[in-house]
């Protein structure tokens, strides 16, 4: 998932053990331009490495709902930018 200066980040304060719902396009074949993330309190947000704020680079494990939304389980920050 790449986070840009115009996306848009809304819900509670990202941190480690929350859910986050993801809108965006696909890039690449990996790769998701995040439009808008709102965060609520299933996901599971990993800052070993770094944290959450844009520019980072981040690992996104989603499931797919019933109507094409992708719900993010688990975000893993590979690096701040």
């Amino acid at each position: 998932m790449l986070i840009t200066d115009t996306t848009t980040i809304t819900g509670v304060t990202p941190q480690v053990g929350l859910l986050a719902e993801v809108k965006g396009t696909q890039v690449g074949p990996r790769t998701v331009r995040a439009t808008e993330i709102e965060v609520t309190a299933d996901t599971v947000i990993d800052t070993q490495h770094g944290e959450v704020k844009i520019g980072a680079l981040v690992c996104v494990t989603v499931v797919p709902e019933e109507d094409g939304t992708l719900v993010a389980r688990r975000i893993t920050v590979f690096e701040s930018g």
